[in-house]
């Protein structure tokens, strides 16, 4: 378990969990794009999917946020190149605020559509509200790609003579 954990908490673990998790993204996305089109009747599977895929960049957005505190934890720092590592761990925490922060988005969004019209009234905007939503999704899997990109340009940095 310690070397899985190691290994996802790895820049290279995070940049393969970041495309996994953007390839979902794109998956199901364009499927909740098409259920757009008819967004009342489709409401539940649509609200389901963007509240899926909010759980999941919250709980990865957590995990990135705490990189530093795991890696500590668990000995999983490379030895000889710590300010590599404080950079890592610093785009990972801003990178990890921005997906929590837009999981958290994204959930607001399906909430209020399930709020009764008698106290928000939501009839004949359910489409904006979820294509804020999908918007919200589509930033993240852009963001999950520029932290992969900052990741590998930061792997390449050369460590400081001691």
């Amino acid at each position: 378990m310690k070397r899985l954990l190691r290994y996802l908490l790895s820049r290279r673990g995070l940049v393969c969990v970041n495309y996994a998790i953007v390839a979902f993204i794109v998956i199901v996305g364009v499927e909740s794009w098409e259920l757009l089109r008819d967004a009342v009747h489709n409401a539940g599977e649509i609200g389901e999917i963007i509240d899926t895929v909010a759980v999941v960049l919250v709980a990865w957005g957590v995990a990135l946020e705490e990189r530093g505190t795991m890696m500590d934890a668990f000995g999983a720092y490379a030895a000889g190149c710590p300010e590599v590592e404080a950079r890592a761990d610093r785009e990972c925490h801003i990178y990890g605020m921005a997906a929590l922060l837009l999981g958290l988005f994204m959930e607001v969004a399906v909430e209020v559509v399930k709020v009764p019209d008698s106290v928000v009234n939501t009839v004949g905007i359910e489409s904006l509200l979820f294509g804020v939503g999908i918007v919200l999704m589509l930033v993240a899997a852009i963001l999950l790609v520029r932290m992969n990109l900052e990741l590998r340009r930061i792997a390449r940095t050369p460590c400081p003579a001691a």
